[in-house]
């Protein structure tokens, strides 16, 4: 199974933790057995991963790098319908926003509730894209095509 997770250029996330750019990833040093969630409740509790860019989004990190990442279904500890705690996941790939929506072109109605904020999406096909309550502030659009992309709640300040 796949999933995403957004990360700083650096390859870090919250609590400066270092995602590789491909391999094996393991976060189970301190498991709370009473959380059930989709996100750790402390440091070792598991790696929160999207099912969805809105999934992403609720992490604060803008999604500028996203990680491609493998997870076997035993290894899910917690989700809900937008994210999952793994124990342990395996990154595949390492994309920038423009690099994964030039890859997925059929997967445009995955970008509702995107964080997108200060994105490079230069030429992007976003044609038709589902962009319905996107942060897109200060995301560079020049020449991006946004023919039919449904832009309704989408934040464009700044």
């Amino acid at each position: 199974m796949y999933a995403l997770k957004s990360i700083q250029e650096d390859g870090t996330t919250r609590n400066r933790f270092q995602w590789p750019d491909k391999g094996p990833v393991e976060e189970l040093s301190a498991l709370n057995l009473e959380n059930t969630g989709p996100c750790p409740s402390r440091h070792g509790d598991g790696l929160c991963l999207g099912k969805s860019f809105a999934g992403m989004a609720q992490g604060w990190i803008p999604t500028r790098h996203i990680l491609t990442v493998r997870y076997r279904k035993e290894d899910v500890l917690g989700e809900d319908s937008q994210k999952l705690r793994v124990s342990r996941c395996v990154v595949v790939k390492r994309w920038t926003a423009l690099e994964w929506i030039n890859a997925h072109p059929h997967q445009k109605a995955y970008l509702l509730g995107a964080d997108l904020r200060e994105a490079d999406l230069q030429g992007a096909d976003l044609q038709g894209a589902n962009l319905r309550k996107a942060y897109l502030q200060g995301a560079d659009l020049q020449g991006a095509d946004l023919q039919g992309a449904d832009l309704r709640g989408a934040q464009f300040e700044g």
